[in-house]
């Protein structure tokens, strides 16, 4: 595409038309006004030269006589001045018919008629008559005048002259023509100059103060709306600099207003813990917040304009997209999102409507319910869990006594057998009841500033523990090495830690295999923390336990755990036990080879 010409070529086109139609107007008008003038004075001289030549026929004879008796034949004088010393004025008389009667230059035989020529038809009006016309016989302009004579004043030949006519060329001005022509040239080639050094200074100032105002634009398109321009530079652009100026604080404000409007949504978008993704109706991704990113583990901003079964391997998904444009309103449905961890979300689908209320996309608000349907089957889990685990030693209590009751306690042997086992099914009745009390406690919210803490020896406590199951472990022909400090201490609550430390050490004993050893090690971490680890050497545990190990009531080998006496709830404890101290538990294991359990828990109390 051509680009446009500038202003100061137009402008300079313009002006140069305009001074030649000038130069060319002041040209015409010019040469009329000195043909005029020359015509003026070629007929004051002409009038001067008539005088003189009637004056100088009258006394051609040096004596004065009545006009009737005044010769009627004459000669004609040949000498009168004409406008320029080299040329002379030309008489002719004429008779009434317009016939020559004589010529000073030309003798009259041949000569055409007179009588149409414009200065003998007004001279015939007016008694005088002027013209400025062409002559056939100089080639060139000639100024005529005529002036009708007295009847019977001049006679030639015999015959009276009705008119005498003075004719001079006036062709003489072409050296004044071509000085006017210079004069005039000079002018106007001034004259262009002079006005397009002016419009050269206009076109400056102009473009000075467009390139300000073309300055003030491009800032302005670039985001600069503070910088203004000075309307001053020039009063052609005062307006369109106040104009734009306006603009760009116009337009400040309302952009600070939309990027506060937008910075507000973002924050509140990016601040939901629920997720939510807006589709085109190509469904292509317009925007996602954190909690969306998070959920389809998607990388942000590359997501952005790519379409979502792209970006997102959830059939489950796409389908409820197609689901909400096919139907044209609000679709659910809950599904697995498939990776690691494994999510379940409430998904909801409806219409993303503009301000016509046209349909412009799709906008999907993503709920994670995973926690709680893991609650929910924890809570299923445990009420079944509870309800089996208390069943079992409560029938075997109903049991034994309804033996007793129908046989009688007459056999004093079976009777104290009966006993002891009804004793056993409700100390394992007790044990079920006491570690929910104290799952109950540790959950209390509140529970982490509420427990008591003393400062004692990690030494202290694995005594305590040894002391309490050395038994256990001799009978099965199992030892207990331990591994600790004598010197290091930590502030913690001395009944939970025995219990945490005493759950691990039971288990550690329960699964390893006899003539094995369980090894306690404790020792300094970091700065403030201390690291518990207790080693079995047992059958280990599979990969695919170890994310509920430590749910209440969890077995990994069910029939082996209640067979060796354990509730379910020790592992479940322990972790609790640990995470009001503010501390961890966690598992290392290899089937086959045993499990390390290791605790670990601040030197100090932390803050919550």
């Amino acid at each position: 595409m051509a680009r446009p010409r500038s202003i100061l070529r137009r402008l300079g086109t313009a002006w140069f038309v305009l001074c030649v139609l000038i130069t060319a107007a002041g040209y015409v008008d010019l040469r009329a006004r000195s043909a005029a003038i020359r015509a003026d004075a070629a007929r004051r001289e002409l009038e001067r030269a008539m005088t003189d030549a009637i004056a100088a026929s009258a006394a051609d004879d040096g004596e004065e006589r009545p006009e009737q008796a005044r010769p009627r034949s004459i000669t004609p004088r040949l000498t009168v001045t004409g406008l320029r010393p080299a040329d002379s004025v030309r008489f002719t008389w004429v008779a009434d018919d317009g016939a020559v009667l004589a010529d000073t230059h030309h003798a009259p035989a041949g000569m055409p008629s007179q009588r149409d020529l414009p200065e003998i038809r007004e001279a015939r009006r007016r008694d005088t008559g002027f013209a400025v016309r062409p002559s056939a016989m100089r080639g060139g302009p000639i100024a005529c005048l005529a002036r009708r004579l007295p009847p019977g004043a001049i006679g030639i030949d015999g015959r009276p002259a009705a008119f005498l006519r003075a004719a001079v060329p006036v062709d003489g001005s072409r050296a004044a023509d071509v000085s006017l022509h210079r004069t005039l040239l000079a002018t106007a080639l001034l004259l262009t100059a002079v006005s397009g050094g002016a419009l050269l200074l206009l076109h400056r100032g102009v473009r000075r103060a467009v390139a300000q105002v073309t300055l003030g634009v491009r800032r302005c398109a670039a985001g600069e709306f503070t910088r203004r321009i000075d309307p001053r530079t020039a009063r052609e652009t005062e307006e369109l600099s106040e104009a734009m100026n306006a603009l760009s604080a116009d337009l400040d404000r309302r952009i600070s207003q939309l990027e506060r409007q937008r910075d507000e949504q973002r924050l509140i978008l990016q601040s939901m813990s629920n997720g939510v993704i807006a589709l085109d109706l190509d469904h292509r991704v317009l925007s996602l917040n954190e909690a969306a990113e998070r959920m389809l583990r998607l990388s942000g901003d590359g997501s952005r304009g790519r379409l979502l079964v792209e970006i997102v391997r959830q059939p489950a998904l796409d389908r409820l997209v197609h689901r909400a444009v096919a139907e044209g309103g609000q679709v659910r449905s809950e599904m697995a999102l498939e990776g690691e961890p494994r999510l379940i979300v409430e998904a909801t689908a409806q219409p993303l409507r503009s301000g016509h209320q046209e349909t412009a996309g799709v906008l999907i608000l993503l709920n994670d319910v995973t926690q709680l349907r893991r609650l929910e089957m924890l809570r299923s889990d445990f009420a079944a869990n509870v309800s089996h685990e208390l069943r079992t030693p409560i029938t075997n209590i109903k049991g034994y006594v309804e033996t007793l009751l129908e046989v009688g306690t007459d056999d004093q042997d079976q009777t104290r057998r009966f006993l002891e086992v009804i004793k056993g099914n409700s100390d394992r009745l007790a044990a079920i009841i006491e570690d929910l009390l104290s799952l109950a406690r540790l959950e209390q919210p509140g529970a982490r500033d509420a427990i008591e803490r003393t400062e004692v020896t990690v030494a202290s406590i694995c005594a305590e523990v040894l002391g309490s199951l050395a038994a256990t472990a001799r009978a099965k022909s199992i030892s207990i090495e331990v591994d600790v400090d004598r010197r290091l201490r930590f502030r913690v609550n001395r009944h939970l830690m025995e219990q945490a430390l005493a759950n691990l050490v039971s288990n550690a004993i329960k699964y390893s295999r006899p003539r094995t050893a369980v090894v306690i090690r404790a020792h300094a971490v970091e700065p403030g923390r201390v690291r518990i680890t207790v080693r079995d050497h047992g059958p280990g545990i599979a990969a695919e336990h170890l994310p509920r190990l430590f749910e209440r009531f969890y077995r990994v080998d069910k029939a082996r755990s209640r067979e060796l006496g354990g509730t379910g709830l020790g592992l479940a404890i322990v972790k609790h036990i640990a995470l009001v101290h503010g501390g961890t538990i966690a598992v290392e294991t290899t089937v086959g080879q045993g499990s390390s359990f290791i605790l670990e828990v601040p030197a100090e109390p932390t803050g919550p």
